[in-house]
């Protein structure tokens, strides 16, 4: 029973919560379900503790056995949670009295030694001390006092603050996040371990805000948003989700923001039978591909995009690219039905080839834009209307086709600066104007790039997918899909290109399949895939060409739509 309820739980979406959100879970925890604040703080300390050791375990090849540890606590419920942590791994033996220390940012209360409970950080220090721990207040320790301390740590635990932080850290805690950032630097062998949060994190935080520089992040269920800010990501390290504390049904209520990887989408059954097809069936039957991409120069783009498409399970791709570039291509087409403009309209004309009626399309990839791509744009938006065509835009097509609303499955990939060259053109249109530089915008996408999404997406009635080491995926109605593509394999020319041409792939075999399509499902299947295989990448060759990517990417469809 226990492995079946894991099992449940890795498949069910993980919902991510604003600070809001978790605070009204708590509540609702506490009166609906009568789970006390003390339950709560004892259930997440506990399971931080065994996340802690397996993480250590799996992530860096050893027990934290005879390694110092010292707990950062603040004086909330964070503090708690760490203090709980703390005692867990004491009483189950991972680790003794004499190798711990706690270092208070505030100095206890008197009621610390007092009979009756005051609140769950006060129990759990009671405890620590009862167990002989040496406890101390930062105020009370001298500089070389607080050097020597922090330099003999092997492991820090941080848990300083949580996210209900308002505004900078203050007084001790910012001192103490800011020494042990520096005193990190000293000491590479250390590891920094932040639960929930790194300290200093929250839904209000920006750039100017310190933050802990944490190596592994102990994420309590709810998982926070914030983590993944993407100019936040950067400094939560390895996140690792502690689940087990409150009820999924608990949980399930607010979905507004939601976690997606490949491990938890490809155990959904119901994801995965939209794409597969009978293994008998004929490659129209397995969704065709129109690819516009191109021109001289970006020939890499054209090629990748098509790849792209055929790696996620595309039956028939065709590229329309450049006519000075077409024929640069034809010994690297492969399996691509290459061809140009002119081509098209001499095949057409002649009758020996009857036009392409595509499942999909995907337009932009290294185009060169100019009045007859307009007027291509403008023919397949209206064709799209007609047939539900799923349409995939991407790099110079985004921003000419911002100023539409879609009626049928569409997807934006934008990268950064292309979105913020979107709101130029998306202003034309909108009832709420958009403010601010290009700098500015890219700036604010960095901290919080959800509102200015969901304002896009609601305008253009399209799926926004927003490319980076953090991807956002959000859907017309708010909805916020979040896919953690911290990869540096990934960071490299092509793989945006990649990206659109998986996307349509998926569009078509999902409409040929299904006769409709799900733009959500599909931008989220080929997120996952491709950050599932730079992460394979990385540790077969480190790095290479994308086009590795789109083979590897093409065994893991294969895999799942082949069954």
């Amino acid at each position: 029973m226990v492995e079946n309820r894991e099992i449940y739980r890795r498949c069910a979406e993980m919902i991510l919560a604003d600070n809001h959100a978790a605070r009204h879970i708590d509540e609702i925890a506490m009166q609906d379900w009568g789970l006390a604040s003390s339950a709560l703080v004892e259930a997440a300390g506990r399971e931080c503790a065994y996340a802690l050791v397996r993480s250590f375990r799996r992530f860096h090849g050893f027990n934290i056995k005879n390694l110092f540890i010292l707990l950062a606590a603040g004086s909330g419920n964070n503090g708690a949670d760490g203090m709980v942590l703390l005692k867990t791994l004491i009483l189950k033996g991972f680790c003794r009295p004499d190798q711990c220390t706690v270092v208070l940012s505030k100095k206890p209360s008197s009621a610390t030694t007092e009979s009756e409970p005051v609140n769950p950080q006060t129990q759990a220090l009671r405890a620590l001390l009862t167990m002989g721990l040496t406890v101390v207040a930062w105020q009370d320790l001298a500089t070389t006092e607080r050097e020597k301390l922090f330099s003999k740590a092997d492991i820090v635990i941080d848990a300083l603050s949580g996210t209900g932080l308002q505004g900078p850290p203050k007084g001790s805690v910012a001192e103490l996040i800011f020494f042990i950032n520096e005193n990190r630097t000293k000491k590479d062998a250390q590891r920094i371990v932040a639960i929930d949060v790194p300290s200093g994190l929250s839904d209000l935080w920006d750039k100017r805000t310190p933050l802990v520089h944490a190596d592994l992040c102990l994420a309590v269920e709810p998982v926070k948003v914030c983590l993944y800010k993407p100019a936040a990501r950067l400094f939560a390290g390895r996140i690792v989700p502690v689940q087990g504390i409150f009820p999924q049904q608990l949980l399930e209520k607010d979905g507004q923001y939601k976690l997606v990887s490949y491990t938890q989408i490809s155990l959904d059954k119901a994801a995965i039978a939209p794409f597969v097809v009978p293994p008998y069936a004929y490659k129209h039957r397995r969704g065709v591909v129109q690819v516009f991409a191109g021109a001289p120069g970006t020939s890499g783009a054209a090629l990748l995009a098509a790849r792209g498409a055929q790696s996620g399970g595309a039956g028939l791709v065709q590229l329309v690219t450049d006519d000075r570039l077409a024929e640069h291509l034809l010994s690297h087409a492969g399996g691509i039905l290459l061809t140009c403009p002119t081509w098209l309209k001499e095949q057409v004309q002649s009758g020996s080839r009857s036009p392409l009626s595509p499942d999909a399309v995907v337009i932009g990839p290294g185009l060169s834009w100019n009045e007859d791509l307009q007027t291509r744009l403008d023919a397949i938006y209206e064709s799209q209307n007609q047939k539900a065509v799923g349409l995939v835009i991407d790099a110079e097509a985004l921003i000419h086709a911002s100023r539409k609303t879609f009626r049928g499955p569409t997807v934006f990939t934008p990268h950064p600066a292309e979105f913020a060259r979107m709101l130029i053109n998306l202003n034309a249109s909108s009832q709420e104007p958009i403010q601010g530089a290009t700098d500015t915008v890219i700036e604010t996408l960095s901290v919080d790039p959800v509102p200015l999404l969901r304002l896009a997406s609601q305008n253009t009635n399209a799926v926004m997918l927003l490319k980076g080491h953090v991807i956002h995926i959000v859907a017309p109605d708010g909805t916020c899909y979040i896919v953690d593509g911290l990869e540096p394999v990934l960071a490299m020319g092509g793989s945006g290109d990649l990206l659109s041409g998986i996307i349509g792939a998926l569009m078509a075999r999902m409409k040929r399949n299904t006769g409709h399509i799900d733009p959500v499902l599909c931008a989220r299947w080929a997120a996952v895939l491709l950050v599932k295989a730079g992460h394979l990448l990385c540790r077969q060759h480190g790095f290479t060409d994308p086009g590795s990517l789109a083979e590897i990417v093409g065994n893991l469809a294969g895999e799942l739509w082949l069954q």
